[in-house]
């Protein structure tokens, strides 16, 4: 006796039916965003007064927070400006350096300022 077993269905030809976060396409626009994001930017905002700051710890789910609140790519979007070499403007800032809240040094203040 012979059993017959159906055959799975397979997705139908034509169009990429996989999420649009997981085609290439997208996935190369992405890359290219994080890539030159923090590097080229116009800024039309205005001033300060119309910025977000996300800030916390490290692994603390800041890039989730940020990329989750930018999904739509909307707001410009610095990604760790303070880290070493990423804007030349801040390279007096040191990896972990805290300021006190009175600190009021024109070499971390002035740079600081002119990247906001």
């Amino acid at each position: 006796m012979t059993t017959h077993i159906p055959m799975k269905k397979r997705a139908p030809t034509g169009p990429d039916r996989r999420p649009w976060w997981r085609r290439p396409a997208y996935r190369a626009v992405w890359k290219a965003q994080r890539a030159l994001g923090s590097r080229v930017c116009i800024d039309v905002g205005g001033d300060h007064r119309s910025s977000m700051y996300v800030v916390g710890s490290s692994r603390s789910g800041t890039t989730w927070i940020a990329e989750f609140l930018n999904y739509r790519n909307e707001y410009r979007y610095l990604f760790e400006p303070l880290t070493e070499g990423v804007l030349p403007e801040l390279r007096a800032f040191r990896r972990g350096q805290y300021l006190r809240p009175g600190d009021a040094a024109a070499a971390y203040l002035d740079p600081f300022a002119a990247v906001l």
